[in-house]
């Protein structure tokens, strides 16, 4: 059995693709709608909690007699990727990382866009645009690292676009943010949707992170540009020590060689 470490529609990608290769496989989600979504597909559900945080994972791994795990987690659930690498080593299980490809900027050298390392130094440079040019930031980057931009920037200078769930509306909520400045829409967004967006909320910087190009991240930055917004882009981890690739026939490759040599 193969475990897939879900939650994006990569998991239901590689899901899909190794089921058709002629594996067992199951799929994680967070959510109880990030099960369904598997569930509608066909594909068999990892029923528990993974319990990575708790240090339940290993126990889950050997009750599911799990021979393998792929990460298609999203390029930022760091937590889940280096916890699941470091508890598939302890019991000595292959591990390996499906990554979406990484965005090509068309001018990565633009005036306006900033790239930086960590969501500390996106915070840290969004406070200074916010006290230089007394403007508005759109952040782009969901809800779970918010505490980082409402400790540091007034609540009414943050526009944040989540996706329309109780849970990301309430965390917003709960960190001062008022209904006006919360935006519920499930993407990807067109050129025109974001730069519309952008303009009716008079922002003039951009604040999202590389989640790769299926997030919809070039229309996302190119319409911010083309409205002369300064953009603040967060570089995805990278994992030196784990196998990762973004091609299904190399993800194939590997589990094969490992499971059946």
């Amino acid at each position: 059995m193969i475990l897939v470490l879900g939650g994006t529609d990569d998991g239901i990608k590689v899901g899909e693709f190794l089921t058709k290769q002629g594996h067992s496989v199951m799929v994680s989600a967070s959510t109880d709608y990030g099960k369904s979504i598997i569930s509608n597909s066909g594909l068999r559900v990892f029923p528990d909690p993974l319990g990575i945080s708790s240090g339940d994972f290993i126990d889950k791994l050997n009750q599911y007699n799990i021979q393998a795990v792929v990460d298609a987690t999203h390029p930022f659930a760091t937590f889940v990727t280096k916890g699941g690498f470091q508890s598939c080593r302890e019991i000595g299980i292959p591990f390996i990382r499906f990554e979406r490809e990484a965005v090509t900027l068309p001018d990565p050298d633009h005036s306006l866009l900033r790239q930086v390392d960590s969501f500390q130094e996106a915070a840290d440079l969004a406070q200074e645009l916010v006290l230089e040019l007394d403007d508005k930031v759109f952040l782009t980057i969901g809800t779970n690292k918010i505490d980082y931009f409402t400790s540091r920037i007034s609540q009414d200078k943050l526009i944040v676009r989540v996706l329309p769930m109780e849970s990301s509306i309430t965390n917003c909520l709960c960190h001062g943010l008022k209904p006006d400045n919360i935006v519920a829409l499930k993407g990807p967004w067109s050129y025109s949707l974001n730069k519309e967006l952008f303009r009716s909320y008079n922002t003039k910087v951009l604040l999202t992170k590389e989640s790769g190009e299926s997030s919809g991240l070039l229309n996302k930055i190119q319409a911010a540009l083309d409205l002369n917004m300064n953009v603040i882009l967060i570089k995805r981890p990278y994992y030196p020590e784990i196998t990762t690739t973004s091609n299904l026939l190399e993800l194939e490759n590997y589990l094969s060689a490992k499971l059946f040599n």
